[in-house]
């Protein structure tokens, strides 16, 4: 469980740390995104050891990778953590007490950061946003953070969001196969959306829409096998993507749709309202879009990416007058 203390020093760092990096502008500069397997990366150093890092809104703590830990030779003696990974079992780790942490240049630490076997050096949970707007440009592999009183994105916002009860994670409104549902916003989800097998059940989506095997790896490392299945369209906002894949538990495996997960995960009756949700959206759908999200402030806006110019065109070349005869 996380506690009040971990969650304060958690926004009191995100503060501190946005401060030093918006000293003299209300936004930062745009970032350079790596995607890779539908994970968006960026540079960061932990422990004095260079990898990448992920902004993930559907985890509610932050985790350092075990392995990182290991090389960077940090001790964890902090406090140790329950976690929940959408495989729905709960594993018991360690955490390093002070994380040393350089993101875009700038110098801090993060307290209490649970180790855990993941690939990338580190993942920032949705707490870490409440300091500031993210703006995730897809398609241009690019980001920036932008501060509250810079923009005001409740004059723009388009796709309804509210907090998941539970989990006080975002969790934004789809329309799919011509239902409203509430699915949760994680950035940090690589794949296709993901819904509760009941859900596709009721719906008669196992019938309706074609299907193949597949599986997901959890934060823990847990592996659950799951049916793909290809929906002809959903709506977010004002765009509605066609032959959109979705994910759904096979029969008589568990999964943890809940956004109560992830490092630092808390329990369910610390929060009681908010919405209940049916699903996980992440890169599959927000690929196609430039998103910006206001986590504090429960406010959401996606765009398609401004069009590339035309090129102006070629003049076309006058014959070569010598080569006649």
């Amino acid at each position: 469980m996380l506690s009040l203390r971990a969650s304060l020093s958690l926004v009191l760092a995100a503060f501190a740390w946005l401060g030093a990096m918006m000293a003299h502008a209300g936004v930062t500069a745009w970032v350079p995104l790596e995607i890779r397997d539908g994970k968006v990366l960026f540079p960061v150093e932990v422990g004095g050891v260079s990898g990448h890092a992920v902004f993930d809104t559907g985890s509610q703590g932050n985790s350092v990778s075990s392995a990182l830990v290991e090389r960077a030779g940090l001790a964890l003696a902090g406090r140790r953590f329950s976690i929940t990974g959408i495989g729905s079992k709960d594993e018991i780790v360690s955490s390093v007490s002070s994380l040393p942490i350089k993101l875009f240049g700038i110098d801090f630490k993060l307290q209490e950061v649970p180790a855990l076997p993941h690939d990338e050096a580190l993942i920032i949970g949705a707490g870490f946003l409440k300091a500031s707007v993210l703006q995730l440009d897809y398609p241009n592999s690019r980001m920036r953070l932008i501060t509250h009183d810079s923009v005001d994105l409740s004059k723009v916002a388009n796709v309804p969001m509210r907090l998941e009860a539970g989990s006080g994670l975002p969790a934004v409104q789809v329309t799919i196969d011509g239902k409203d549902r509430w699915m949760l916003l994680d950035t940090g989800n690589t794949g296709p959306i993901v819904m509760r097998r009941l859900v596709a059940s009721e719906s008669n989506w196992i019938e309706r829409f074609k299907r193949a095997g597949a599986a997901v790896v959890d934060i823990n490392a847990n592996v659950s096998s799951m049916d793909l299945l290809v929906l002809p369209s959903i709506v977010i906002g004002p765009f509605e993507l066609a032959d959109v894949p979705v994910m759904i538990p096979a029969v008589g495996e568990g999964i943890n749709i809940s956004g109560v997960r992830g490092a630092g995960a808390v329990k369910a009756t610390r929060i009681q309202k908010g919405v209940r949700i049916s699903g996980i959206i992440g890169y599959e759908v927000l690929r196609h879009f430039v998103a910006t999200i206001d986590y504090d402030r429960q406010k959401f806006h996606i765009a398609a990416p401004p069009e590339e110019p035309e090129k102006p065109a070629q003049a076309a070349v006058p014959p070569d007058e010598s080569a006649k005869e």
